[in-house]
């Protein structure tokens, strides 16, 4: 009987959870604003340093040390030309200017930086922000308290996507310097530093940032089990993920003197499911041939330009994903036996509490629940079924 014939393999993933957002802007304007155009140009460049991430497995978590050198110790310098970095520089009572920094080639030079001119008197500024800039549409700004940027302020962003592909981060120190003082973890900065002093007559300011992640990363690992293994292979030529929650409003209030970790408000928002991401896609004759249980390592599916990063919202309202997967099944010799099968998984991150700046590693194993010894012609179409 055909029923009898069939094998049936799961994919099973370890239940893991996910916590992580925040960041805001002020207004839905794409273009630089500034309060004071007779103010001095001056050129900022930004040396802007991320929090590098804490690895989680399922039952511990990588504490988060400081080193002698401040928490700078701790970020990795941001030299990739990633999404702008949305910046808003405020004195006191008011925002003196707001507006997107890219890390781009300065015009006659081969050199990428964060720089741009900006007009600001001599005064004390108080520096916030975040990057994706993208997210800028649905983003305000006010004053924590007192009208008084000086005191702190509320970023706040509406309809974030709860899972993206870019790296959801938000300005949490910040440190002038005269001139170029080195690397970022030279500088010796903390969390909770906001204060921009401009007092030099000279027009080329260097600022040192630091910015902690808002969403919590998640990769992947996949690795067929043996027994199956030693009959079929699994050629993997798509990989794709579904979160069950569609959006967050987010709210971060930044306060300074404040030196722990992002502890942002996440409220789900929307309805529907949210928007489907691809992880990896192969071409016409390009796929991954899994490796085995018994291997020294799976396949990791994470790592190299091939695959696409993942951010998720750190929220309990987060915690449910389908994972969908298309493959090729193949011989113990290569010969394709059938092609382009799809299987749907369901995953639940429920009760892991990821807190922003974490990273979760999903360990995938592709195992059958039960395997028959049947002649080669049963062997050649199995039923392929993920859990």
């Amino acid at each position: 009987m055909r029923d009898m014939s069939e094998k049936y393999i799961y994919i099973i993933g370890i239940a893991l959870c996910m916590v992580t957002l925040v960041l805001t802007s002020c207004s839905s304007d794409s273009t630089d604003n500034a309060e004071d155009s007779h103010a001095k140009q001056r050129v900022l460049h930004l040396i802007a340093g991320r929090q590098t991430y804490s690895d989680m497995t399922v039952n511990t978590r990588q504490p988060f040390s400081v080193g002698t050198g401040g928490d700078a110790v701790n970020y990795d310098v941001l030299t990739t030309p990633e999404s702008s970095l949305r910046v808003y520089i405020t004195t006191s009572g008011r925002l003196d200017f707001y507006g997107d920094f890219a890390y781009e080639k300065a015009e006659g030079s081969d050199t990428y930086s964060w720089t741009k001119t900006v007009p600001l008197d001599n005064d004390n500024y108080y520096i916030y922000g975040f990057m994706p800039s993208s997210l800028m549409s649905t983003t305000t700004i006010e004053p924590y308290s007192g009208n008084n940027y000086a005191n702190g302020a509320i970023l706040t962003i509406g309809n974030a996507p709860s899972l993206m592909t870019d790296d959801f981060s938000a300005i949490v120190g910040v440190k002038r310097a005269p001139s170029k003082a080195g690397n970022i973890a030279s500088a010796e900065m903390q969390r909770g530093s906001y204060e921009y002093e401009v007092t030099r007559a000279d027009a080329d300011n260097y600022i040192y940032l630091l910015l902690d992640h808002v969403y919590a990363n998640l990769r992947f690992t996949m690795a067929v089990d043996e027994t199956y293994a030693q009959l079929r292979s699994i050629h993997l030529k798509e990989f794709t993920i579904t979160p069950t929650t569609p959006k967050f409003n987010v709210k971060a209030t930044l306060i300074p003197g404040t030196a722990t970790t992002l502890t942002p408000v996440f409220t789900p928002t929307g309805t529907g499911t949210g928007t489907t991401q691809t992880l990896w896609e192969g071409s016409k004759d390009m796929d991954i041939a899994l490796n085995k249980t018994t291997d020294a390592a799976p396949t990791l599916l994470y790592g190299t330009a091939d695959y696409q990063n993942f951010y998720i919202a750190p929220s309990e309202s987060n915690a449910e994903f389908t994972i969908t997967c298309r493959y090729d099944v193949c011989d113990r010799n290569g010969n394709l036996i059938r092609k382009d099968c799809e299987a749907s998984n369901k995953l639940s991150f429920s009760g892991l509490s990821l807190k922003p700046g974490d990273r979760l590693t999903v360990p995938l194993i592709v195992m059958p629940t039960y395997l028959y010894v049947l002649s080669e012609p049963d062997l050649d179409s199995p039923a392929i079924k993920v859990n």
